[in-house]
Formats: C-alpha cells, structure tokens, sequence
C-alpha cells in the first residue's frame, strides 16, 4: 500500500510538472509561450485566458516599474505559470477588484 501511494505521489508530481508554462526570458519566447497556452484552450477560456493575463500584467505596477522596464516586469509577473495558474489568479485579482470598487461605491452613496 506504502508502495502504491509512493508511485501515486510521483506520477502526479511528473505530470503536473509537464503542463506548458509561460517563459518570459525574452519577448519573443513569451509571445511564443502565450500563444502556445492559447491553442489549448476553447474560444471561450481563450477570452477568460486574455483577461486574466492583462491583470495580472497591470496589478500593482508602479511608475518606477513602467519607466524602467516596462515589457519585462510585466513579462516577470507570470513566467513559469501555467494556464491554470493563471486562470486562478486572475479570478482572485478580479474578485479583489470587485470587492474594492464595492466598497468605494458604497462609501460614495453614503455622502
């Protein structure tokens, strides 16, 4: 039984590892990842997927950040993330976002 739930854990550590990831050593290899994630997904996850990379993309960039490197501390926010990741992410980020402009919304109405 040990030897069962032994090679269980290792074939699921093997194939989650092989799940294609975002490589941002460079702007054409990220371009190339991306696009590659894309063609596995259906049109609509396609449209989830594009969402969840541009907020990520933009959350929490300063202007120091924009002005110095722009392309690669984007780039930097989601390299080794796979479509999943990425997926969850951007609903998390999407969630606080929502939450915060509810609470401002209701501050407004409180005035």
């Amino acid at each position: 039984m040990k030897r069962l739930s032994a090679i269980l854990l290792l074939l699921t550590l093997a194939f989650s590892s092989c799940s294609p990831t975002v490589d941002a050593s460079s702007e054409k290899s990220f371009k190339a990842s991306i696009k590659q994630l894309k063609e596995s997904l259906s049109k609509e996850e396609r449209k989830e997927f594009a969402e969840c990379v541009k907020l990520i993309m933009t959350q929490n960039i300063s202007v120091k950040d924009l002005l110095s490197k722009p392309k690669a501390y984007a780039r930097e926010k989601l390299d080794g993330k796979t479509v999943s990741d990425i997926l969850k992410e951007g609903k998390e980020l999407k969630k606080e976002l929502e939450k915060k402009r509810k609470k401002k919304t209701k501050k407004w109405f409180k005035k």
